[in-house]
């Protein structure tokens, strides 16, 4: 059986955001390309937070670590721009190995 990571949509509350039904597919297209990219770079979870006043700003977090400083436009994801979120995922996965090793403050 294969396991696919989990990838959430979260508001700062905790709730799950809620996307237009007309953008539904493409949310779906998302939310599978970021699994897809998750499983290939050793990540069980994904969780994307809408930042409290700025429906736009989705910051990522991958598995249980702190939320990074890096954000994604939330339009990305509501077009289905799969390109631009595969870039977006490997620049904070790039910030989240530099945080590992002591370099978050150039990150800021």
């Amino acid at each position: 059986m294969i396991v696919m990571a989990e990838i959430r949509f979260l508001e700062e509350s905790g709730a799950k955001v809620s996307f237009s039904a007309t953008d539904s597919a493409n949310v779906e297209r998302a939310r599978q390309e970021a699994a897809r990219w998750a499983e290939a770079s050793g990540y069980s979870i994904v969780t994307f937070h809408l930042e409290e006043g700025s429906p736009q700003r989705l910051r990522v977090q991958f598995n249980d670590s702190t939320p990074l400083n890096s954000w994604l436009d939330a339009n990305v994801v509501r077009q289905g721009r799969l390109e631009e979120l595969e870039s977006f995922l490997d620049y904070a996965r790039g910030e989240q190995r530099r945080r590992d090793v002591g370099y978050e403050v150039y990150d800021l």
